[in-house]
């Protein structure tokens, strides 16, 4: 078992679980000191494909409907009788997906990847090309380590040719973390409020478990393939969080006379680094009458503010020499 007690983090071999419960620990089977589990450097691992994004752009949404439209026509041609047909179209798809920005596995886009590397490495695999369909399988695994096929699905061999290729690039990290919405690192992936076991490509990462209001953990773990690794960190409190909304967003936000950011229409905005004692919060924006607030911090915890509103400002206009009968407007409303 290897421990960090710095950090308070502790990471343990799933292997080894079972033995440590049997065992008291630190004794071996016969009473003596049981020897630290040693883990050995797997080799670096296929680097992940990368696809684009398709947020909040017309035309990436356009480019979507034309990736489904192109993976559907591919997949139409796969299960006809020209099957090796569709190959191009899968070729054209995982190319094309390639060589944009890197982006979860779970994206819409990342959804046609994975299917296209699949049906393309299906498609080998029935020509005989095994070495092709491995390499599509592999890189399926290193873009989602949980990709998984439906056994009744696809012929045995290539169901056992994915499995035995995920017990040699997967393992597993299962996450004891606390608290449980803490963020968790590991490489360039993000697990967000994850608890449980995440399929991770086999390997050396560096893991950093973070939440607001608490001290961010930071350590290195190998995942071994064909297994896994326990990680459990427990953060340390160190200070208490606001969460505030302004009515309207766009409100600059000072505590204690330090810039806490800016607030958005319909959404919160988290201060952490608060200490127990007296807080003022001053919120301003222009044509708005700045507004201080008195805050109580009586514990180091999570506090929600009622949404907090501001008073626009009021002036007086005078305008002279206005033709008679006509008709003046302020801010679109008619004024007398």
């Amino acid at each position: 078992m290897r421990r960090i007690a710095s950090f308070a983090v502790r990471i343990r071999a799933l292997s080894l679980l079972l033995p440590l419960l049997a065992v008291p620990a630190g004794l071996g089977a016969q009473g003596d000191p049981a020897p630290a589990p040693e883990v050995e450097e797997l080799p670096t691992a296929p680097a992940p494909l990368a696809v684009t994004t398709e947020e909040g752009d017309p035309e990436e949404g356009a480019e979507l409907a034309e990736l489904r439209r192109l993976l559907a026509e591919a997949e139409a041609i796969f299960n006809s009788a020209r099957q090796p047909d569709a190959a191009p179209l899968l070729t054209a798809l995982v190319d094309r997906l390639a060589p944009g920005g890197p982006t979860a596995a779970a994206t819409p886009s990342g959804e046609v990847l994975r299917r296209a590397l699949l049906l393309r490495a299906e498609t080998s695999f029935n020509l005989g090309e095994e070495a092709a369909a491995r390499a599509d399988l592999a890189a399926l695994l290193a873009f989602d380590p949980g990709a998984r096929l439906d056994a009744a699905a696809v012929s045995p061999k290539f169901f056992a040719l994915l499995e035995s290729l995920r017990a040699e690039m997967v393992g597993d990290l299962v996450l004891a973390v606390s608290p449980a919405d803490a963020t968790v690192t590991l490489g360039e992936r993000v697990l967000e409020a994850w608890q449980g076991a995440a399929p991770v490509l086999a390997g050396r990462y560096q893991v950093t478990v973070q939440r607001p209001g608490y001290r961010s953990l930071t350590t290195e773990l190998v995942v071994p393939a064909a297994d896994g690794v326990l990680l459990e960190a427990d953060l340390e409190r160190t200070s208490a969080v606001v969460r505030l909304t302004t009515r309207p967003g766009g409100v600059e936000v000072r505590v204690d006379g330090r810039a806490a950011g800016v607030t958005a229409e319909d959404a919160e905005l988290l201060i952490d680094g608060l200490a127990v004692g007296s807080h003022e919060i001053e919120l301003a924006r222009a044509g708005y009458r700045t507004r201080r607030v008195q805050l109580e911090i009586d514990a180091l915890a999570d506090h929600e503010l009622e949404p907090l509103e501001l008073e626009p400002t009021r002036g007086t206009l005078t305008i002279r020499g206005v033709p008679a009968g006509a008709t003046v407007r302020v801010a679109g409303e008619v004024r007398d």
